[in-house]
């Protein structure tokens, strides 16, 4: 039996207290009888990547805004009671990042948004993974932490029905989300989120954004409220952890310092967790016979981590 942080395999499962087995197969089973080994196997996998049949974004630099749908439109398929529904307010002293950094300059309306390349295929392949990994469904609340343009809101709010929630510090990406995205965004930089209800939403994600978070005990910080939110059952991911093979500065969190931080959650609320970690690589990209454009995205040591709420 290997430890949770053991990163010779491309998928380890443990629960936020124990020890892991780890296993060759994304799908492996963690200790706990409520692992997320039962969520649907990811749609990624296909013959040939540019083979997916994942929703088209129109063609050419700057693209329409008429394919995004409107901010309240997403209620339109809610299949629940709206009293399940997070109570969703914005700080009244919201406000973004004071600081000049890359993300002030990039654009939503191109398709670069805020990130340094054309990665809007990729980030379709990401949210229909991520979907079906999470078992999203019609009505089900995600929030999402770094939501950017909120590019993988929208795709899905497409896909799959999910009512989505960002917290997003950049203004450029706060602004134009509000208008042509399919979220609830609010502009908040600040790492206390205590103003966003526990217990409330169905799923959390991030992306390639954690790792922004200096140091490791501010990560952590961050990390456990956002696990906090989650209600019985549910389930969120962090992907882009560890992205050691671009030259960008990040901070390093390894699969141990996950299993640390949860435990501490763990311990301090009495609710529970099961941890499952992957290669992104081996979650994005899989059996696919070519490898993808812009694959720095999915390469190891760049990881995810699947928590899910079991009590």
């Amino acid at each position: 039996q290997e430890s949770c942080s053991d990163a010779s395999s491309s998928s380890s499962s443990c629960s936020a207290a124990a020890s892991a087995s780890s296993s060759s197969s994304p799908s492996s089973s963690s200790s706990s009888s409520s692992s997320s080994s039962s969520l649907r196997r990811p749609s990624c996998y296909a013959a040939s990547f540019a083979e997916l049949e994942l929703p088209q974004m129109p063609g050419g630099d700057t693209p329409s805004h008429d394919w995004l749908p409107q901010r309240g439109e997403a209620e339109l398929v809610l299949e629940g009671p709206l009293s399940r529904l997070p109570d969703w307010r914005c700080p009244s002293n919201s406000e973004g990042n004071p600081e000049r950094n890359k993300y002030h300059s990039r654009k939503c309306d191109v398709l670069t948004g805020s990130w340094a390349q054309d990665v809007s295929n990729n980030l379709r392949c990401t949210a229909s993974v991520v979907g079906n990994l999470l078992d999203i469904r019609p009505g089900s609340s995600v929030l999402d932490w770094g939501s950017g343009c909120g590019w993988m809101n929208t795709w899905l709010h497409l896909m799959f029905g999910a009512i989505t929630y960002g917290v997003e510090g950049s203004l450029n990406g706060y602004e134009w989300s509000k208008k042509h995205s399919a979220v609830n965004v609010c502009l908040w930089y600040d790492s206390d989120l205590s103003w966003i209800p526990d217990e409330s939403f169905d799923h959390v994600i991030s992306y390639w954004a954690l790792y922004h978070l200096k140091p490791q005990q501010k990560l952590c910080t961050v990390a456990l409220q956002l696990v906090s939110k989650l209600r019985l059952g549910g389930r969120a991911w962090f992907g882009g952890n560890d992205p050691a093979n671009i030259k960008i500065a990040f901070q390093e969190f390894p699969r141990e310092a996950w299993m640390r931080c949860i435990a501490f959650l763990s311990s301090k609320s009495n609710r529970t967790f099961d941890l499952d970690f992957y290669y992104d690589d081996d979650l994005f990209i899989g059996a696919a016979s070519e490898e993808p454009p812009n694959a720095y995205l999915y390469l190891k040591p760049t990881y995810s981590v699947i928590v899910v709420r079991t009590a």
